[in-house]
């Protein structure tokens, strides 16, 4: 596969795992601060249900398990690296890292809890849980800090990834597209403030 591609493919997928993880300390924040008796209190909860969408959908885009391989997953992109010796330089360190965390993945659970509560709760309303999330059997439920700690984890693969591979892969064009959405965010703060 062309490197360029997969230099491309691989900021596309750092994007996913960066933005889900400052969206969990954003979510995090909100925890620690809620107070019932704010004024803000519908707000605050559409905030706080809109983050958590919005991590568990990128996660789950994540972790898409893709026989086709046509889907940008961690998956695809750890087996990419594994096999293109042009990014790996038949670095052994780079190599064992990528098979380590590849059987990390394939026998974790949270992989299909993921897949369960995205395909019945997060993305489609399934008729057969009529109760939302509460219709998710017990096995399936991902804990909230379980998702923090995936989301950890997944972000030190990412990064430890652009460490190894420092001299092939960079991130370019985050940065840029931060200060832009920053811009927004902040703008849309100061309408609130005004309200």
């Amino acid at each position: 596969m062309n490197e360029k591609i997969i230099y491309e493919r691989f900021e596309l997928l750092y994007r996913e795992i960066y933005f889900a993880r400052h969206e969990m300390i954003l979510l995090n924040k909100i925890i620690e601060n809620y107070n019932s008796e704010s004024k803000y209190k519908e707000l605050i909860c559409v905030i706080y249900e809109a983050l958590h969408t919005s991590i568990f959908i990128k996660m789950a885009k994540i972790y898409e398990i893709d026989s086709t391989n046509r889907t940008i997953t961690i998956f695809y992109m750890l087996k990419a690296i594994q096999s293109n010796k042009d990014i790996n330089h038949n670095d052994k360190k780079i190599i064992d890292y990528v098979e380590k965390e590849l059987d990390k993945i394939n026998n974790n659970e949270f992989v299909n809890k993921l897949k369960t509560i995205r395909d019945k709760y997060e993305a489609h309303l399934d008729k057969s849980h009529s109760k939302g999330i509460r219709s998710i059997s017990q096995k399936d439920t991902i804990m909230y800090k379980e998702l923090q700690d995936i989301v950890e984890k997944t972000y030190t693969i990412i990064c430890n990834l652009l460490d190894l591979t420092t001299s092939k892969i960079t991130i370019s064009h985050i940065d840029k597209m931060i200060d832009v959405q920053y811009k927004g965010i902040e703008d849309a703060i100061n309408l609130m403030e005004n309200i």
